[in-house]
């Protein structure tokens, strides 16, 4: 094995005098696909897979799909969550033993499942006889569950019916770009997601267009509580969960304004131990050449304003959307930049905003954020990067350029201790997230990124054990009457971590979970 590492080694260092470097590689370097215009389900980092292209900064993933008359960018930020807590208490093991060998579950069958060899219910047996799962019954919405940031859209109605076009995003910046034609009108857009500061910059060029082009900022009304109430929030349809009235209400309606330069949407979600007051966030743009907006309006609690996503209910939601039509410049040009801040930035989100976009960060500059960042990485990654004849897999540039994520961090770079947690199966334009929108604790086993020299991907790991070690602690005494810690299968939401969050007692307990 020595000499066969030996031997390696040595041919890597011989190669890499003549390999170019990844910066050089990465410069010309464009991952291409079809405009999707039916989805914004991600095409990577996501579960199920999607077609809409994927791009990504430390702390956002969004998406650029949407028919040719309306590109749409759908946003998630790792850090925007309906936090509420389930208050239901995990059952001792000596419950959960009781149950097990309770008289009444002797023949017990789940008539539900009785032909299912890989049981679904996520409960556990009661001395009363039968499962009992009091994270899903009588509710079906997951708390706490990530939330959809909105959606940016530029309305372009000269371009309905055009033909579907490639998009690009280049891996030396992550710059995106579609261009768009039909008859005389035209429209060239990019797009560009500020890997650190998270800003979205857009700029575009249009031509022949007979009516003016608009940008739009837009939220749908939030449906999960649908799942057991109203459409109104006033009523519950599944009584059971009335009681728990008191933490599982409806999300209050997103407010959207406007003062002449600043075009806003503001959301808040309910209070909860994390955030007492309640959590907000605000997505605000700005129209910065020119340097004016011909005209703005903000609606609230109005349909069809937003680009519809497969899911019905959200589709057929009321919204509120901001919209600033656009007055190109004589070459058809014009520029936006959109910026998100929540209350974990800073307490008055709406005015952090506005002094964000004072400072008037133009497409140019974050750019150049992120191919300085870009820069950087790659020289990281060389250090490491293993140079073989054929290639090696998994190493393939357009990898390498998403290597500093792990798919099952949501494509973002996570901190819980910071309050951001993201899964893949946490995707944009959906209220209710399978699996919480959490990353499950049982998946640490990422061998071939070590064996890349990718370590830096996997810190989200170690950072929930940091950040949840206390509760854990609490875990151990409270569950099992025991000394040390115990963090299971660990759905464990971005919230101050004073005790360890349930969601699925049986899984937690399964024979792999538990061996790890």
């Amino acid at each position: 094995m020595r000499i066969l590492a030996w031997l390696f080694a040595t041919f890597a260092v011989l190669n890499a005098a003549e390999e170019p470097t990844l910066a050089n590689l990465a410069a010309t370097t464009v991952i291409r696909s079809p405009l999707c215009a039916e989805s914004s389900q991600p095409d990577t980092a996501c579960w199920p897979p999607g077609k809409a292209m994927t791009v990504t900064s430390l702390g956002m993933r969004t998406t650029l799909w949407g028919p040719p008359e309306r590109p749409t960018i759908s946003l998630m930020r790792n850090d925007v969550w309906d936090r509420r807590r389930n208050p239901a208490p995990a059952p001792t093991l000596a419950e959960i033993t009781a149950g097990a060998f309770a008289p009444a579950n002797r023949a017990w069958v789940n008539p539900t499942e009785a032909t299912k060899s890989r049981p679904t219910s996520l409960g556990w047996l009661t001395t009363a006889g039968g499962y009992w799962d009091p994270y899903r019954q009588p509710f079906k919405y997951p708390f706490p569950c990530p939330k959809p940031v909105g959606q940016i859209i530029l309305l372009l109605e000269d371009l309905a019916g055009a033909e579907v076009p490639v998009v690009e995003q280049r891996c030396a910046d992550g710059v995106t770009t579609t261009h768009y034609a039909m008859g005389g009108a035209s429209a060239r857009l990019e797009y560009v997601l500020g890997m650190t500061s998270g800003t979205c910059a857009l700029r575009g060029t249009v031509a022949g267009l007979t009516r003016p082009a608009r940008l739009r900022l837009y939220r749908h009304r939030d449906t999960s509580h649908q799942k057991y109430m109203d459409a109104a929030g006033t009523t519950y349809t599944v009584p059971e969960a009335a009681a728990g009235a008191a933490w599982n209400g409806p999300i209050a309606a997103p407010e959207s304004g406007q003062d002449g330069r600043h075009f806003w949407i503001r959301q808040t979600l309910p209070a909860d131990p994390t955030f007492p007051n309640g959590f907000t966030y605000v997505m605000m743009g700005r129209i910065l050449t020119p340097a004016r907006i011909a005209t703005a309006d903000a609606v609230t609690n109005q349909t069809g304003l937003g680009t519809p996503p497969p899911t019905e209910l959200i589709a057929k939601a009321p919204g509120a959307a901001a919209t600033a039509t656009i007055q190109p410049g004589a070459d058809g040009r014009f520029e936006a930049t959109v910026v998100i801040v929540t209350s974990i930035d800073a307490a008055d989100p709406l005015a952090e905003a506005h002094r964000r976009l004072e400072a008037a960060p133009d497409f140019a500059a974050v750019q150049a954020e992120n191919r300085a960042w870009y820069q950087d990485f790659y020289a990281q990654r060389e250090q490491t990067r293993v140079i073989a004849p054929d290639g090696w897999p998994g190493e393939s540039v357009a990898e390498v350029y998403r290597s500093w994520s792990i798919a099952h961090g949501g494509g973002t770079r996570t901190d819980l201790r910071r309050f951001q947690s993201s899964a893949h199966y946490a995707a944009p334009d959906v209220d209710n997230q399978p699996w919480n929108g959490m990353p499950c604790y049982n998946e640490i086993f990422y061998t071939y990124r070590y064996v890349h020299g990718w370590t830096d991907a996997v810190d989200m790991w170690k950072q929930i054990v940091a950040h949840c070690q206390a509760a854990a602690e609490r875990n151990a005494r409270e569950m099992f009457d025991l000394p040390g810690m115990c963090l299971t299968h660990g759905y464990q939401p971005p919230t101050k971590a004073d005790k360890v969050l349930h969601t699925a007692i049986a899984l937690e307990l399964c024979l792999g979970t538990m061996g790890q």
